[in-house]
């Protein structure tokens, strides 16, 4: 063969290979390898997976892969060439795979961009009896319950320890608080490390504590968990490091229900401790209360041992007939800082008395269940006397309705000019002197009827229209005062919106504000709640604000009782359908 054809024949063999090349890297798009096919038990092995022909990453689903393995990590790499017109490109998955279990296991099939890599397979040895021995002395869990056996709703602690020997590296994160279904689970403060000594052996650890509460009797699992560490490991004389997997210990907590000598009255509060005191604020200098007084009652509860939701309520109600009261919402708080929970819970209210005399705040009981005696005990704070002087006795409106007089509407009165005149025998005949004086006498009485029916008249024009004026004064003055009252709601200013409350009430300076609040607050439930959100909001000790959501409310309420007194204002101010007809 000659120079020309040998040339003819590279060039045509060449551009043969040009063409096939992608069909190749087609065929074969997806490919998969293991970095060993036979590992010790400890050890770990790398998946790789090479996508050819592109150049985008994405997040594979591994899940196929937990039943026998644990995922340890995923690197992505990406490459891409152009060599003599033509481009190769290529993306690579390591994938680090430590065993579950020792054995034949299969690698199943892995999805990248809708194709799938090949089926593997792997073969793990087993550990030696001593090994394996050495390998748990190097790193472990252990946890220690405060008890195997808690009433429901109360307190259990846990302390979970690693410990780990010299050279031990620990992968990834630390466990979290554990996943216990039907508790509540509250880290506590945070985690302790140090060193100790135990059976010879040298170890540092790391101390997690929990506080889990039962919500129901019965049993409860601390489920085990797993993590993973990387342990020296020297056998037949070779030094190499090992990943292993640390399992946590699963324990089981029996939960017993309230006990029988517990009153079925009284709140479910389960706790170590218990403790409440009580104060008053607010008291005039001289000690008796007077008109516009309040005090401020706050009491304050701590549960050793138990989170501060565990009471829903502190403060008994008071004796309305005696006592406004206005309350604040509860402050909760729980300290997590210490070996043991510990909650807060805080109620205020403001009173102001509603009659004179002595008036008496009762003692405050809680009833709760020792946890440490496993007994019934109560705690109590001792309630307190006030004086309360100068306030307005509060009369009802007395009608009177007298019988003994006789009803003007009645009572058949004659003028005397019909009365019948007794006969004169002295005069029979008709004297037209007389006659004339008399008709003179007539008109003079006719125009001066006539005059007083004319200022009357005038008189009674003039009061309408002042009576006019007036109502049109007091439309202004309400629309004015509704007016002010949107605003300082819109202020914010809690007291000040409960003062123009109190104006727009008031019609005129002689009514009583209080009974027209209370009125007020009896037409329906909206507007009892917007006189208790002002008067909690005002009367407490910082003078809370009023929030967007409490001045929406506010204003709706508002436009609506307006609404509703111009309605029966026309209402009242319409003639009567059938006007009463009075016989003449």
């Amino acid at each position: 063969m000659n120079r020309l054809g040998v040339k003819f024949f590279i060039t045509i063999l060449s551009l043969g290979l040009n063409l096939n090349l992608p069909s190749v890297f087609a065929q074969d798009a997806i490919r998969a390898e293991l970095s060993d096919i036979e590992i010790d038990e400890l050890e770990t092995v790398r998946l790789s997976i090479k996508a050819f022909n592109t150049r985008e990453t994405e997040r594979l689903n591994l899940s196929a892969l937990e039943s026998d393995f644990q995922v340890m990590g995923t690197n992505t790499n990406s490459q891409y060439k152009y060599v003599n017109g033509r481009s190769e490109s290529w993306v690579e998955y390591a994938i680090t795979l430590q065993p579950k279990r020792t054995g034949t296991l299969r690698i199943p099939p892995i999805s990248v961009g809708g194709r799938f890599s090949e089926e593997l397979s792997l073969f793990v040895k087993p550990l030696s009896l001593a090994a394996r021995e050495k390998m748990k002395k190097q790193v472990f869990y252990e946890i220690d319950l405060s008890t195997d056996r808690a009433f429901v709703q109360s307190q259990i602690l846990i302390k979970r320890t690693l410990f780990y020997a010299n050279g031990v590296k620990l992968y990834g994160k630390q466990l979290g608080p554990p996943n216990i279904e039907g508790a509540s689970v509250f880290r506590l403060g945070e985690n302790i490390s140090g060193e100790l000594t135990r059976e010879g052996n040298y170890y540092g650890y790391l101390q997690q504590r929990f506080a889990i509460f039962p919500e129901q009797s019965g049993t409860i699992v601390i489920p085990a968990e797993i993590t993973t560490a990387s342990v020296p490991f020297v056998e037949r004389g070779r030094f190499s490091r090992r990943g292993v997997q640390i399992e946590t210990p699963e324990k089981t907590i029996q939960i017993l229900p309230i006990p029988d000598e517990y009153p079925r009255d009284q709140a479910w509060i389960p706790a170590e401790n218990l403790t409440i005191s009580q104060s008053f604020s607010g008291i005039p200098d001289a000690g008796v209360l007077g008109p516009g007084d309040s005090i401020t009652q706050e009491i304050k509860a701590t549960f050793w041992g138990n989170t501060s939701a565990i009471s829903d309520k502190l403060l008994p109600p008071l004796n309305l007939t005696v006592f406004r009261e206005y309350p604040e919402p509860p402050t909760l708080e729980d300290n997590v800082l210490g070996e043991s929970l510990v909650g807060q819970r805080k109620e205020r209210r403001a009173i102001q008395p509603k009659q004179n005399g002595l008036i008496v705040i009762p003692d405050i009981t809680i009833v709760w269940w020792d946890t440490s005696q496993n007994r019934v005990r109560e705690t109590r704070a001792l309630g307190r006397e006030f004086k309360v002087a100068g306030l307005e006795t509060i009369k009802k409106n007395q009608i009177t309705r007298s019988f003994d007089k006789t009803d003007p509407a009645n009572e058949r009165v004659k003028p005397k000019s019909l009365e019948p005149l007794p006969a004169s025998t002295g005069q029979i005949g008709t004297d037209e002197s007389q006659l004339s004086a008399s008709g003179w006498l007539g008109s003079i009485n006719i125009l001066i009827l006539a005059i007083l029916i004319t200022i009357i008249g005038i008189y009674l024009l003039m009061r309408q229209g002042r009576g006019k004026k007036t109502a049109t004064a007091q439309s202004k003055s309400l629309k004015r005062k509704k007016q002010e009252l949107l605003q300082a709601i819109q202020s914010g200013n809690s007291d000040t919106a409960r003062k123009a409350l109190y104006t727009w009430l008031r019609k005129n300076p002689d009514e009583d504000v209080l009974i027209l609040v209370e009125r007020f607050a009896q037409q329906n439930e909206d507007r009892r709640k917007l006189t208790a959100l002002l008067d909690s909001a005002s009367f407490s000790q910082e003078q809370r604000s009023l929030s967007a959501e409490d001045k929406l409310f506010a204003i709706n309420v508002i436009e609506k009782a307006s609404a509703e007194r111009i309605i029966e204002k026309r209402t009242s101010t319409l003639p009567p359908l059938y006007p009463t007809m009075t016989s003449s």
